[in-house]
């Protein structure tokens, strides 16, 4: 029996295994419940299942998530989400869909931006919903109106802490000497840690020059924040400058760093590297693809690439593991879209078969984060088995 299994051999075996089968196994006894709700485990877990290269897809018109395994092509396998119970009280009776809006994907959580029936606003969001798709779990949290607010999302890597930040930029007084480089404008700072429950302006100094946070862009559609390393990274201007403003989930400071000037219009950030890639255009549509360096806190052009003239509609989503570039390609005449690779060492396109709608996907690996937290729990049936399963297998490895 699992009794004359080592505990360190139990835990790298229960670290490999769904979550949703640890979720079941927290019944079998007290210790094994003890176990699997410890941090440590959680943070044990968390690092295996980083390493399953698994994507999650968002479409922005369907509010439809769905999980896909990626292999040499993506993608193989797709698992439909159905949003959580939570969202329901989202649901806005003029417009006939939720009032939903995508944030962020962290070490296995996804949050949501929301509003009330009562608001119409785009801008205006006054509740967030931090979702754990795996362990069907979800946590509400509200917040004050505010108008033009830029949200990030994240989980400290430290103290696997999930956080909220919402920016807000106001005007204030011209009287007001607190502020030198811009009296007409401000950063207000509000950032919610799932352990605290509170809103609260943290103690950390805020970018001197006036930044205004670039989502919205034309031609690039919505720009989701984007979340590496215990970072969350905006695009960014000033006075025409393009920028990226970062906020550190561990000392909860910004800092900035300046896009290279030949990216003459429109950029995007992505996940290159384990660290913050750009791509833009520069005056000649050329497509040039940056990497950060941290050390220099400058990008480095690694290559350039020109899309075909016929693909005009065409999106860039992101990297694979293998460098890749993923690319929705849409045809000037065509109705339909693609999904297409760019092989930066061959320098050429290559389809992908793919049956899935989105406009944005970002990384996922399962967690168990939530666990511990009082929110909603969708009911989901159980599938037989599971212990009996395991037993066997730890048996098997005695």
């Amino acid at each position: 029996m699992a009794n004359y299994i080592p505990l360190v051999i139990q835990i790298k075996i229960l670290c490999r295994l769904p979550a949703k089968s640890l979720i079941r196994f927290r019944s079998v006894s007290k210790d094994w419940k003890s176990l699997i709700d410890s941090s440590n485990f959680n943070s044990d877990f968390i690092v295996h299942q980083a390493r399953r290269k698994r994507l999650l897809l968002w479409s922005d018109y369907t509010h439809n998530d769905c999980i896909v395994d990626v292999d040499d092509s993506i993608p193989q396998q797709k698992i439909s989400l159905s949003h959580p119970l939570s969202f329901n009280r989202f649901y806005c009776r003029l417009r006939k869909r939720k009032q939903m809006k995508f944030v962020g994907c962290s070490y296995g959580l996804l949050c949501y931006a929301g509003r009330y029936l009562s608001s119409e606003d785009d801008d205006y969001f006054n509740c967030y919903v931090i979702w754990n798709p795996t362990i069907r779990k979800s946590v509400v949290i509200n917040a004050l109106y505010n108008k033009r607010i830029y949200v990030g999302f994240g989980v400290c890597p430290n103290t696997l802490d999930p956080k909220i930040v919402r920016i807000n930029i106001i005007h204030v007084s011209r009287d007001d000497v607190q502020y030198d480089d811009n009296k007409d404008k401000v950063w207000r700072v509000e950032v919610f840690t799932l352990r605290g429950r509170v809103w609260r302006s943290p103690l950390t100094k805020l970018p001197r020059k006036w930044l205004k946070i670039d989502l919205y862009r034309k031609g690039t559609g919505y720009k989701t924040p984007l979340v590496i390393n215990g970072f969350i990274y905006w695009c960014a201007y000033s006075n025409s400058t393009n920028m990226v403003v970062f906020f550190d989930l561990g000392s909860e400071e910004f800092a900035k760093v300046q896009v290279p000037s030949y990216l003459y219009n429109t950029f995007d950030i992505f996940k290159l590297r384990n660290s913050l890639g750009v791509v833009g255009i520069d005056r000649e549509e050329v497509h040039n693809v940056c990497l950060l360096d941290h050390v220099s806190k400058s990008f480095i052009k690694l290559y350039t690439f020109t899309l075909p003239k016929m693909w005009s509609w065409s999106k860039i989503l992101g990297f694979r593991d293998d460098e890749q570039l993923i690319i929705i390609k849409r045809d000037n005449d065509a109705h339909g879209s693609e999904f297409v690779a760019y092989d930066p060492n061959l320098k050429h396109f290559n389809g992908l078969k793919n049956d899935v709608s989105c406009f944005t996907f970002t990384s996922y690996s399962e967690s168990l984060l939530l666990l511990d937290q009082s929110g909603t729990l969708d009911d989901d049936d159980d599938d037989e088995g599971d212990v009996a399963h395991t037993t066997r297998f730890l048996d098997h490895q005695r």
